[in-house]
């Protein structure tokens, strides 16, 4: 039984924790609202997403055969684009609007941690749980706020966490299963984060349940490809070209098994409980060993060039449960859970920093050049008499202008043309320049906005420093010339 001084002096840890419990979470939601309003991206498959959504609102399809052009490029699951079109619906589209879903995941994503960890644990631990996945968020940022399908991810790995706690039985299979569906409508490989938590709640005997989930989720995942817009058959042959030659590198797998050990927490505390004398529960064993097995599955697509770790960040909420339950059980001696609960938030906090200090410049590079966001749909109301895209120069440190085509799309001029999907496209050894030659030989978009300064389409890609559009650069010298000179962007029109 504890004794009144060590009940007071976890009290106070609890109540310190949530101090900064909330200091974390307020945090995390300045810098999501700060990014999310500001009209830029950072990322070059940001745009993208929001283009897929926006051109499925346009009748266009979101999949396209291989050999298809323009060849949009949509690689993920249809729901991380069909989550713009909704959006889209309801306003005008703008760059901002097309993140304010992913901001909402993360909210939504902290309410039923909030809930969950509320259910079945005290002040102090829940405050540590929260903590360490706003300090997680904080690491990962922006990759855990961005229009990406990652904030969705940890939303619905939340989600499906409180309810089956909460409800269990067939309710909660139910829930967990339309979570598997959303989830792995956003990446095929989603499924294996719910894993540990389907086995923790039902048993890793329960096979009809599990069952019942599959087919929940299976029914779930169909149904956006009942949209006309999205074939199924497409989707599945993009994912097979992309998947080709889709090799570890070593570099990234040794990072991510560094990071993996402190989502291993739960294995130590369970070997510190051993050692100590505390009986081992088998539930407790079975739901780590799932945990375990399903870190070294998501290392495979953390390791691939292009990816990173933020694969594992998903699992987090699953790693957050299993700790708190083992330190529960962490009373001997008194002093060893409160060291624990402050300990291990405080060594997440101080890996997050410099995230957050790099996420900030990226900001404030952002906010200095809303600038360009104002010169490129000026530019779209002065060429109004002919189709306008933004193209590519020679510099990869100019290529973030380009991540503004998007403004030109909402205000009704085309896109054929991403340098992502050629450098995609290139890294399994399709290349696919030779349509984008042929649409520059015609003359089929009047003006081109090309990085001030740069000489076109001459940037290389960022996977392997190859040539990615082939005899672009002759052909449009030969077809178009400068005409106008802007702030951030040449005009280029096509020659008489």
């Amino acid at each position: 039984m504890k004794s009144i001084a060590s009940a007071r002096w976890e009290r106070a840890v609890s109540v310190c924790l949530a101090v900064v419990a909330l200091a974390a979470v307020v945090q995390l939601g300045y810098l999501t609202i700060l990014y999310a309003s500001i009209e830029g991206y950072i990322d070059h498959i940001e745009h993208s997403i929001a283009l897929g959504g926006w051109h499925v609102l346009q009748g266009l399809p979101l999949y396209q055969a291989i050999d298809d052009w323009p060849f949009f490029g949509n690689f993920y699951g249809p729901l991380v684009y069909l989550v713009q079109t909704v959006v889209f619906v309801f306003a005008q589209a703008t760059i901002p609007l097309s993140k304010l879903a992913n901001a909402l995941a993360v909210a939504g994503s902290f309410l039923f941690i909030f809930l969950h960890l509320r259910r079945r644990f005290d002040l102090g631990l829940i405050s540590f749980g929260i903590i360490v996945i706003a300090a997680n968020f904080l690491i990962f940022i922006p990759i855990s706020v961005w229009n990406r399908p990652d904030p969705f991810l940890f939303f619905l790995v939340s989600a499906a966490l409180y309810a089956g706690g909460r409800f269990g039985g067939t309710p909660g299979a139910v829930f967990i299963g339309v979570c598997i569906g959303l989830a792995v409508n956003f990446k095929v490989h989603a499924f294996v984060y719910f894993l540990p938590l389907i086995v923790d709640v039902y048993g890793w005997r329960n096979l009809r349940r599990m069952a019942f989930i599959v087919a929940v989720s299976l029914a779930v995942f169909f149904l956006p490809f009942a949209l006309p817009q999205v074939s199924f058959v497409n989707y599945v042959g993009v994912l097979f070209h992309v998947s080709q030659g889709k090799s570890v590198a070593s570099d990234l797998l040794r990072n991510t098994l560094t990071f993996a050990v402190f989502y291993l927490m739960p294995g130590l505390l369970l070997l510190g409980l051993a050692l100590n004398g505390k009986r081992t529960d088998r539930r407790d064993m079975i739901y780590f060993a799932v945990l375990s097995v399903c870190i070294i599955i998501s290392a495979y697509p953390a390791s691939i060039p292009g990816s990173g770790i933020y694969h594992l960040a998903p699992l987090l909420p699953v790693v957050v449960d299993a700790t708190a339950r083992l330190l529960v059980r962490a009373d001997r001696p008194p002093w060893l859970k409160p060291v624990l609960m402050v300990i291990i938030p405080v060594a997440f906090l101080a890996v997050s920093f410099r995230s957050q200090i790099n996420f900030l410049k990226n900001i404030d590079w952002l906010i200095d050049r809303e600038k360009v966001a104002r010169e490129v749909a000026e530019a779209a109301s002065a060429y109004s008499d002919g189709s306008l895209q933004v193209g590519y120069g020679d510099s990869r440190k100019q290529y973030q202008l380009t991540f503004y085509k998007p403004i030109l799309a909402f205000a009704g001029q085309p896109v054929s043309v991403d340098a992502r999907v050629l450098m995609e496209a290139k890294s399994i050894n399709f290349d696919i320049s030779g349509r984008l030659v042929e649409e520059l030989r015609q003359c089929r978009t009047k003006y081109w906005l090309i990085p001030k300064g740069q000489q076109p389409f001459r940037m290389r890609s960022f996977y392997s420093s190859q040539d990615i559009f082939g005899s672009a650069p002759e052909v449009f010298a030969a077809r178009y010339e400068k005409t106008a000179v802007l702030k951030y962007f040449d005009v280029w029109s096509c020659k008489p």
